[in-house]
């Protein structure tokens, strides 16, 4: 049936996925955040480390943290948590670094989320530069290529009524778990363009096809939201 789900959902332009699958490790949001912070720094933003005299405006980020979003167990997602700082000579430069990062963050489109959670300034005496300091998360799917809206698909749990004495076959009730993720706005449109595929949906050796027992929301970063939708079918296994 998890198959059988993933297909319907693919075919209703959902990026659907096992959820045994999914793999923290695969996405790789430094390549977000170098396309956050060159255009405000003409290509001159660095990971860690500046070059040697490199020229005014610049940056450097590097990563500070990692937390995981996860679904019955399953990490289906991952928060990598950056400091960024962006060098300016005036600090009018650096006010118009600021602004466009805070644009550039509100303005994005891509799969990833990204949020700035703290900021500060100060100016630097010894390097006679002025600075702004950013603490941006950074919001993934665990996937090698992520892509909205998203599914990922697992059993929860399989129930199985004792066998009667009269028969050869017991009944066993699945329970499917079905994590929507997409945008805040999107995520309501999406539960119910999934559901609506999905209820009815039968299976080789099926008693009865899938129905939607209730869903719940299982977490929330920046403008991604995961959404658990619980579904149900029952199969004959021989005893």
């Amino acid at each position: 049936m998890l198959q059988a789900i993933i297909d319907r959902l693919a075919a209703e332009g959902i990026d659907a996925n096992l959820s045994s699958k999914a793999d923290p490790s695969l996405a790789d949001t430094a390549v977000t955040m170098v396309g956050l912070l060159n255009p405000l720094v003409s290509s001159r933003a660095y990971p860690l480390t500046l070059p040697e005299k490199e020229p005014l405006p610049n940056a450097v980020y590097q990563p500070m943290a990692r937390n995981f979003l996860d679904a019955d167990g399953y990490l289906v997602g991952r928060v990598d948590i950056y400091m960024a700082t962006l060098r300016g000579e005036r600090f009018a430069d650096l006010q118009d670094l600021s602004t466009g990062l805070d644009t550039a963050v509100s303005q994005h489109t891509g799969v990833d989320s990204i949020e700035i959670t703290d900021a500060a300034q100060e100016y630097e005496n010894e390097q006679q530069q002025y600075q702004a300091h950013f603490e941006i998360q950074v919001a993934t799917l665990s996937t090698q290529t992520p892509a909205l809206p998203a599914a990922f698909v697992h059993t929860v749990t399989s129930e199985a009524d004792p066998p009667r004495t009269t028969c050869r076959h017991q009944t066993v009730t699945e329970y499917v778990a079905v994590v929507l993720v997409a945008n805040q706005q999107e995520i309501e449109a999406l539960r119910e363009q999934a559901v609506s595929a999905l209820i009815g949906l039968e299976q080789p050796g099926a008693i009865t096809p899938l129905e939607d027992v209730g869903g719940q929301q299982v977490a929330v970063s920046g403008r991604h939201v995961y959404w658990r939708e619980l579904m149900r079918w029952q199969r004959r296994i021989p005893t």
